[in-house]
């Protein structure tokens, strides 16, 4: 089997950002407040120009947030490597005899579209939503995100939980779930 190397997503502090929605917001209800409440005060033609510069702003975004990817809160930082019988993060193996029980989630790819919400945030997505989680044999869970570059990126695990299936650290209900019943392979006795 060739070496499977992603790389590992290490998720950081959340913290307050600027993100295109807030400034959107923030400046509709400015233009708002200021249309309403300053009618008296403020001249229409400032008002005009104040709605246009908003108008295109919010028009900008939107076509922007087809284009762009939202920064990462974290940082990609070492790498996870599947094999046949081990999983290897950042030079410290895992063989698959020593785990417990194991479980995937592939949430998304790098360069995925996301629709179906109305935003003007940037809607690629950065791939990272993708982990693998596994039991040892003394009790340590190990969670670990990573980031899947294409579509069918996830695929090329099938090797690993095929072996993982057949080595009972997986269900074959899940493993058809993750991989699809065409990808299930057991070996005949």
């Amino acid at each position: 089997m060739e070496r499977i190397v992603f790389d590992i997503y290490t998720p950081g502090e959340k913290k307050l950002r600027i993100t295109p929605n807030r400034v959107v917001l923030i400046m509709w209800l400015i233009l708002i407040v200021v249309c309403w409440a300053g009618e008296r005060y403020v001249p229409y033609l400032v008002r005009d120009i104040a709605l246009f510069i908003a108008l295109c702003v919010t028009i900008f975004f939107i076509f922007r947030s087809f284009v762009t990817y939202p920064p990462l809160s974290g940082q990609l930082k070492g790498k996870i490597e599947f094999t046949n019988d081990a999983i290897i993060i950042n030079d410290t193996h895992f063989n698959i005899t020593s785990i417990y029980k194991i479980d995937f989630h592939f949430g998304d790819y790098y360069g995925e579209v996301r629709y179906g919400y109305r935003s003007v945030n940037p809607r690629l997505s950065q791939g990272v939503n993708n982990r693998v989680e596994f039991t040892t044999s003394n009790d340590e869970q190990h969670i670990i995100q990573f980031k899947i570059r294409t579509k069918q990126g996830y695929l090329v695990l099938s090797s690993f939980i095929n072996s993982a299936l057949n080595s009972q650290k997986i269900s074959r209900y899940r493993a058809t779930e993750l991989i699809g019943e065409e990808s299930i392979i057991i070996p005949q006795n």
